[in-house]
């Protein structure tokens, strides 16, 4: 047998190579064994969570197929609609033996604002769950354009309602994505004109990677009124048909709130929308005005007119004004209006004064009101993902 002494030659090469490569990763070597091992406990929790997330995609696909009628209605995005309350009455599931709303009856005209007035556990969170659908009602029903609630299409339905709350919630991402969040399909353009609309545009600008700038804890740290301006664009940019507010200047400085306030009622021109007020000053020129009190409708109509009647929303008002009021026609009041959120009376506290004099049961009752409020924002961006 002949040996080709040049092949024997590459394979010297080759082995001495490969020794020289083991000389030098040796010492790392302990280092990959730990790495693996550390790994190794991770992959079985990926693999667990998959298991559990299986049964949970399978039974949400069931549901969509279940919710998803092909005969129900559909709304037209970025058209106003005539919200109707009948006769609404409503006990939560776990809780059947306590009625929350009695007997509520009233119209949002398409295009018009309504606020809901009253102290907390009056039923205001409770009329916006029932019309994001979270809860049906126990008796009545709620009528979207004259048609029942329940013949819609429930995902198209919740794509066409704008949330914005008292703390929104912004996901650690870029600017861009928390504003697209709330429209998949949304193009650049459609970002930056939320942002306009939103009066954020400029100051997102200004920022040193513009709308790829990152929000996280210890990146970019946003101002009360920054982070509100980015929850209402991820609101417009649905070009929805309703929009819930949910009092979003409660928690501001003076001059952030008068600022979101202006954007507010620019925003809201031509557009459905529901308040849920806690200042008197974010609902002065509201459409219509309702005053609830233990989920029960109290009074109802416009400023003037409430305050014309001197009731329960004319000792409010003159509680926040802090002094006697000469009642007029509002365009010839003389009714000073400090800016300085010092004065500023915050709208429960003077119900609390007012209607009732359990206080300890309204500050829990405004607890559990505001988590009820934040978990149907986070229930709102659900539903917002997992729509075809």
């Amino acid at each position: 047998m002949t040996i080709d002494m040049n092949i024997l030659s590459q394979v010297v090469t080759v082995i001495t190579d490969g020794m020289e490569f083991i000389g030098v990763i040796s010492p790392c070597l302990k280092d990959f064994v730990d790495a693996c091992t550390l790994i190794l406990p991770i992959t079985i929790h990926i693999d667990e969570a998959k298991a559990q997330v299986k049964p949970l995609t399978r039974q949400l696909e069931i549901s969509r197929k279940q919710l998803t009628n092909e005969n129900a209605i559909k709304l037209t995005t970025d058209q106003p609609i005539k919200v109707t309350f009948e006769n609404v009455s409503f006990s939560y599931p776990s809780r059947k033996e306590e009625t929350i709303l009695h007997n509520v009856s009233f119209t949002i005209d398409a295009g018009k604002t309504m606020a809901l007035v009253g102290s907390s556990g009056s039923g205001k969170s409770t009329c916006v769950q029932l019309v994001l659908r979270f809860y049906e009602p126990t008796d009545g029903r709620i009528k979207i354009n004259e048609h029942d609630i329940t013949e819609f299409d429930i995902y198209n339905y919740n794509q066409a309602i704008g949330v914005v709350s008292q703390e929104p919630i912004l996901f650690a991402s870029s600017i861009q994505d928390n504003i697209r969040i709330g429209r998949n399909d949304a193009t650049q353009d459609d970002v930056i004109e939320a942002a306009k609309q939103a009066h954020a545009h400029d100051f997102i600008m200004q920022l040193p990677q513009g709308y790829e700038t990152i929000i996280c804890d210890g990146c970019m740290t946003l101002s009360g009124g920054q982070r509100q301006r980015i929850a209402l664009a991820r609101a417009l940019i649905r070009r929805p048909s309703l929009l819930i507010l949910d009092e979003a200047t409660s928690a501001l400085d003076s001059s952030s709130e008068k600022i979101i306030q202006q954007t507010l009622q620019q925003t809201s021109k031509g557009r459905t929308t529901l308040v849920i007020a806690h200042r008197l000053s974010t609902i002065r020129h509201a459409d219509w005005i309702l005053v609830l009190k233990d989920g029960v409708v109290i009074e109802q109509g416009s400023h003037d007119d409430l305050i014309a009647a001197k009731n329960i929303y004319f000792d409010l008002f003159k509680n926040y004004q802090g002094e006697t009021l000469n009642v007029q026609p509002i365009e010839e009041a003389n009714i000073n209006q400090s800016e300085d959120s010092s004065t500023e009376i915050i709208l429960d506290q003077e119900i609390n004064s007012v209607l009732t004099e359990k206080n300890e049961e309204i500050k829990e009752s405004f607890v559990k009101e505001e988590t009820e409020l934040l978990i149907d924002e986070v229930h709102h961006i659900f539903f917002c993902l997992v729509s075809p």
